[in-house]
């Protein structure tokens, strides 16, 4: 029996749990832990079991980028020319919200504190950031007055004084998401604004067993979270960042809310068997195309959670000599032990390539890579 507090309700069976006892986190990280993910029709909701001790993980294990002040995430490769994560992000917030001089923004999950920093450099703002950890303050301090940052919790002074809040990647990783977005509406002015980006599971895949993210949104239950914290929703988009699902809500003492069809609660009910399915069955394809294949000398492409997934699954001396991944901000570092390596060092005597990327796009990114052109090396897909 679990309880799911974005709904209220107690979930009796698990949808989905690991066959052993290793999970990953959002940082690819491997941990000795049971995945279990359950399913709220009512809702449309995924929600995975709390089994790390939140506190601790955040301020000590979680850190996203922190080796350097300017790390990012590479997005994706568009005409050649790559694109960080932060940059994209701010350029679809900046489509979807009217920014205007002196504007107090607040980030929630500010983490270094990279989106506010790149938002300030064109726009004439009023910047605030808060996290659930110290980890990032000497970042923030490089940039940011002192008087506008906040750790832990929300500065009682900060009611009802924000024009808009944003939060990119925390709505997943909190256990009463709606607790949060209530404390969010307490410091919006009327009318303010809430923009909010986190994973997409129904079409990365990946996020489905993730063990940190607690909350796996679907448009229903994404809406239904807005709308039970006070805000109408006047935008949701699964379609401009790969992956996400960004939705933007105001805050209005009468809201109107938006009722979903029987279809659209079909199409989840249906996903997440297919996705339970999949991971169920995955291992065991990885594992005889390693026993066909485990002489050759192979490399890994893709630095991430995908490839932590791939090395889980084979046997710790495998024939995996290195990772290849096109974000120059991991080449000369190492990644499970291995050294990470940009494209153009791919050695001839590789045979055989395993690709960690997201099943989706993964046959498009390769296809699109020169060095394997007419190339004979026996390539492994995740789908």
């Amino acid at each position: 029996m679990f309880y799911n507090p974005l709904s209220k309700k107690y979930l009796s069976t698990p949808i989905y749990t690991n066959s052993d006892n290793f999970s990953i986190t959002s940082i690819s990280n491997l941990i000795n832990a049971k995945t279990e993910v359950y399913y709220d029709k009512e809702i449309a909701h995924l929600y995975t079991k709390e089994t790390l001790n939140s506190k601790e993980y955040y301020d000590n294990e979680y850190k996203v980028d922190i080796e350097s002040e300017d790390k990012d995430s590479l997005y994706g490769i568009i005409n050649g020319e790559k694109i960080y994560r932060t940059q994209y992000q701010l350029d679809i917030f900046s489509e979807k919200v009217e920014i205007k001089n002196d504007m107090k923004i607040l980030d929630y999950g500010s983490a270094k504190g990279l989106f506010l920093k790149k938002l300030i450099e064109k726009n004439s703002i009023k910047p605030y950031l808060f996290d659930i950890t110290t980890k990032y303050k000497e970042f923030w301090l490089k940039t940011f007055n002192q008087e506008n940052c906040s750790f832990y919790n929300l500065k009682d002074e900060w009611k009802n004084s924000l024009d808009i809040v944003t939060s990119f990647y925390v709505f997943e990783h909190v256990k009463d998401p709606l607790t949060e977005l209530k404390n969010i509406y307490q410091v919006l002015k009327e009318d303010g604004i809430v923009y909010i980006q986190v994973p997409n599971v129904y079409n990365h895949i990946a996020d489905f067993i993730c063990i940190d993210h607690l909350h796996h949104y679907s448009k229903i239950s994404l809406t239904h979270l807005l709308n039970q914290s006070g805000f109408e929703v006047i935008n949701i988009d699964d379609n401009s960042y790969e992956g996400a699902l960004i939705i933007v809500g105001q805050k209005r003492t009468n809201i109107k809310t938006y009722n979903f069809s029987e279809e659209d609660y079909s199409f989840y009910d249906i996903k997440v068997i297919e996705m339970s399915e999949y991971w169920q069955s995955l291992s065991n394809k990885i594992n005889k195309f390693y026993t066909q294949n485990s002489t050759k000398k192979a490399a890994l492409y893709g630095a991430g959670f995908y490839s932590t997934y791939i090395l889980s699954r084979l046997p710790e001396k495998n024939n995996i000599t290195y990772v290849i991944d096109q974000n120059p901000h991991l080449h000369s570092q190492k990644f499970n032990n291995l050294n990470v390596l940009p494209i153009d060092k791919i050695s001839d005597d590789i045979e055989i390539l395993y690709v960690g990327l997201n099943p989706k796009m993964a046959k498009e990114i390769i296809k699109n890579i020169k060095q394997f052109d007419n190339s004979n090396i026996n390539i492994f897909y995740l789908d």
